[in-house]
């Protein structure tokens, strides 16, 4: 069962943008052929020492912010807001986008290519 759900594992290694705990338990649930073992965090944490998989905290970027795009964006933004009466605009930061974002730790067997830093997570 381990190698079925390494081998799912390192397919997502570096294309999925977060692998988390939960993650794996999906994938070991999906494979698993026997549907009433528990995949508790003693298995994952068993799971991640046989096979090397590590937690790691991603940061920086990976690339810098396309300013066109970004221009372009805030004139349709301003464009679709101005047809608004002003109580009914609201305040459009990016909290809302880190609302629902993705980890700052991801598993992983290899370095983590987030940005230019990276450390590991003991």
């Amino acid at each position: 069962m381990d190698t079925r759900i390494m081998k799912e594992f390192k397919g997502m290694d570096g294309v999925v943008e977060a692998i988390t705990g939960k993650v794996v338990k999906g994938v070991a649930i999906r494979v698993n052929e026997v549907t009433n073992m528990k995949h508790s965090k003693g298995w994952l944490y068993k799971l991640q020492q046989r096979h090397g998989v590590v937690r790691k905290r991603k940061y920086g970027e990976v690339a810098s912010v396309d300013q066109e795009a970004a221009t372009e964006g805030r004139k349709k933004m301003q464009k679709l807001t101005d047809t608004y009466a002003r109580s009914n605009i609201y305040n459009m930061d990016e909290t809302s986008f880190f609302f629902q974002s993705e980890g700052k730790m991801t598993l992983t067997q290899k370095k983590v290519v987030s940005g230019a830093r990276t450390r590991n997570f003991e």
